[in-house]
């Protein structure tokens, strides 16, 4: 399948590396790396990948480490919205209807 990463999700790979980078710049690059390469393996088989109705209709996600990494299926691309660690308000981040 092809893919598409947003633009969203790029400020988060951009953040993760900052923040990595803080103590350990050669880690930053490597652990981005090893995102990428996460992201490029699931538009390979999206649908193995279970569904994330609670934080939003349509959306699933992948987990690297102790990140999620957040996508849906549009025809025939995988869209990756964001990259977003497992501690924070995911469904509150994603927009998802709280009632």
């Amino acid at each position: 399948m092809k893919f598409r990463i947003a633009s969203a999700a790029r400020q988060d790979l951009r953040e993760i590396a900052e923040y990595i980078a803080r103590d350990n710049p050669v880690r930053a690059v490597s652990y981005v790396k090893e995102l990428n390469d996460r992201i490029r393996s699931v538009a390979v088989r999206p649908l193995i990948y279970p569904e994330r109705e609670s934080w939003r209709k349509g959306l699933r996600s992948a987990h690297h480490g102790r990140y999620h990494i957040v996508f849906r299926i549009e025809g025939d691309v995988v869209e990756f919205l964001r990259v977003l660690h497992g501690a924070r308000d995911i469904a509150g981040l994603l927009g998802a209807d709280r009632t």
